[in-house]
């Protein structure tokens, strides 16, 4: 059988792989000249299998009139007349109330475990070249009050302090980051999940097409410059041929890795998902005389400036942003502005220059919960909404998608 699976993200990269190794014939269809060009590519390099969380949370409601007036500048609206966007909105808020934050979370932390152990399998098979680190992350704040408040949601979420992760005074994070000690922001204490962990996500993308090109049963062709021109569908059937450069792609199947775009190719096929874009920004700063590895060993979340880093083995990858821009993929400047404003306010010795920046549309459902299914009894799947959580939610879904397919 004949799957075409549509994107070279991680998503895409990662079920070309598992449908692959269940004896499908695959062609990943990749627009940009490289996989994991997009939004893969402009992540924050962090695995947050014990950390991660709904977007949705109470913490929304009390800046919603400041967001919604433009006067956030963490939380940007940048076109308020798109109605998917008020849709997506209502759906958003409906799951930022306590029970159902409460309930998506539990979901998320049980999918992460599930994908932490499909990266160890992987890990153990392959010799994957990534910048992996299981380093474990701190996650700083500013006030004794934010570091309780998330002390009690770990309680909540069933996590045991000494095991899954451990609460650090500000004397702690600074022994553990020496970096933190000339930082220029309050330093309340921090939460430490040790079991999380960073990697380059488009070096393990690369390095899996290259295990898949080894692998003699794996019959997976990446096609990059492949921008689809027009999509033949029926809402019942689903995808009968995709038109890639003049020429008709046709498959026994189809699966839907395209990010943000697989909400606009669903309307396409008479279908809809209520999942939107958010943008968000990366810089990778390269190690100088100021900072050098050694003084990053984990991964670190600046709760109160929002601000995310990654000590890579060849520099700093700093994130930020949740701008709702439509499907716009240029860089925004002003976004670019403020995480190196953020950047300077937090460590003034860092020496920014002329870095290079990363702009990705992350695909969020209200739920934050990943979609992979099959749109109805039609021969098309769907495989997104995994957020800014795709790198770490990413193999659970996609093992899920090709054990669909193997059953039928």
């Amino acid at each position: 059988m004949h799957v075409v699976v549509v994107g070279a993200g991680i998503i895409g990269t990662l079920t070309a792989y598992y449908l692959g190794m269940q004896g499908f014939k695959v062609t990943v269809l990749e627009r940009r000249d490289d996989i994991a060009a997009e939004a893969s590519g402009a992540n924050a390099s962090q695995l947050c299998f014990k950390s991660l969380y709904s977007m949705g949370a109470p913490s929304v409601f009390p800046v919603l009139p400041k967001t919604v007036f433009g006067m956030n500048a963490d939380l940007r609206i940048r076109d308020a007349y798109d109605p998917y966007f008020w849709r997506w909105g209502m759906a958003f808020l409906w799951h930022s109330l306590p029970r159902n934050h409460h309930r998506d979370t539990v979901k998320l932390l049980e999918m992460a475990a599930q994908s932490q152990g499909l990266y160890e399998e992987l890990l153990e098979k392959y010799n994957l070249k990534f910048s992996y680190e299981k380093c474990g992350r701190i996650r700083l704040y500013e006030t004794g009050e934010g570091l309780n408040h998330a002390r009690r949601d770990f309680e909540k979420f069933d996590m045991a302090e000494g095991r899954d992760y451990r609460i650090l005074s500000r004397d702690e994070c600074i022994t553990r980051t020496p970096a933190l000690a000339d930082i220029m922001q309050d330093i309340a204490g921090g939460l430490f999940t040790m079991e999380d962990g960073i990697g380059d996500t488009v070096k393990f993308c690369r390095g899996l097409r290259d295990a898949i090109a080894r692998q003699e049963r794996c019959d997976v062709t990446f096609a990059t410059g492949a921008n689809i021109n027009n999509i033949t569908a029926d809402s019942d059937k689903g995808i009968q041929s995709l038109s890639v450069k003049g020429e008709a792609v046709k498959a026994d199947r189809y699966v839907l890795c395209a990010g943000a775009e697989t909400a606009l190719m669903m309307r396409r096929l008479g279908h809809g998902l209520n999942m939107y874009p958010v943008k968000g920004c990366s810089l990778l700063v390269p190690y100088s005389g100021s900072y050098a590895k050694t003084d990053f060993p984990h991964s670190l979340a600046f709760m109160g400036q929002r601000v995310v880093l990654a000590p890579l083995e060849h520099g700093l990858r700093f994130s930020t942003g949740m701008v709702f821009d439509r499907y716009r993929q240029e860089e925004l400047p002003e976004l670019t502005r403020r995480l190196k404003d953020k950047i300077g306010s937090i460590f003034p010795r860092m020496e920014l220059g002329d870095v290079p920046v990363y702009t990705g549309l992350r695909p969020v459902m209200p739920s934050s919960i990943p979609v992979a299914k099959r749109l109805g009894n039609s021969n098309t799947y769907v495989n997104t909404g995994h957020g800014m959580w795709g790198w770490t939610l990413g193999p659970v879904t996609c093992h899920r998608i090709a054990g669909m397919m193997a059953e039928e």
